[in-house]
């Protein structure tokens, strides 16, 4: 999931798109992902696979600051491992949820959006001619087949633009949990990971 992520952002975040690209920037003061069970607003992520022999293997990753300030600039980090060739279809069951007082209440799935089956996630990812800097600076892919092997993104700095009048309804401030499963082409488990990840909309 997090090659799909960083393909997103990275595409979103390209000047055709009228934004500022990202750049380089190491910090020290990066979100520890080692635990959960932190304070609020705290970005953690947790593998949630039964099973060993799956393909995406997250070594590490990080989101700061947090909470994700949108619009804002974010550093993003990651270390993940894919044991095999992950091509399409790939099918994702995504439950997205927004914390309302003690409760977890389930975002249902709109335009696409929120809690949503989807058939080939790929589809997702529009076309390009070549993957956009960092991707192409340390040779991760952007596009679907997202080829075995390990791969490593320092940090770098992305800048979120203002979505506008595209914000749906339920996305403001506070706290989220997202989980996605993976199946792959062949229709094997491939990966399961949460996120539980704090939003503050200016």
């Amino acid at each position: 999931m997090s090659l799909l992520l960083l393909s997103l952002i990275c595409t979103f975040t390209l000047p055709s798109f009228g934004h500022t690209v990202m750049k380089q920037e190491r910090t020290d003061n990066l979100v520890s992902l080692l635990a959960l069970g932190a304070g609020p607003l705290t970005f953690k992520w947790d593998n949630c696979s039964s099973e060993r022999n799956v393909a995406l293997h997250i070594r590490s990753g990080s989101i700061a600051p947090d909470p994700v300030p949108l619009p804002g600039t974010i550093t993003v980090s990651v270390n993940l491992t894919l044991t095999k060739t992950l091509k399409a279809p790939l099918k994702a069951a995504v439950t997205l949820q927004k914390r309302v007082g003690n409760k977890n209440v389930t975002i249902p799935c709109i335009d696409n959006i929120g809690s949503c089956m989807y058939d080939d996630l790929c589809e997702l990812i529009p076309p390009l001619s070549m993957c956009p800097p960092p991707l192409s600076t340390y040779h991760i892919p952007c596009q679907c087949p997202f080829a075995a092997g390990n791969y490593y993104l320092p940090p770098y700095e992305f800048d979120l633009p203002d979505p506008g009048g595209n914000v749906p309804s339920w996305l403001v401030s506070g706290e989220y949990h997202g989980k996605a499963v993976l199946t792959d082409a062949d229709g094997g488990h491939a990966g399961c990971y949460e996120v539980f990840l704090g939003l503050k909309l200016d």
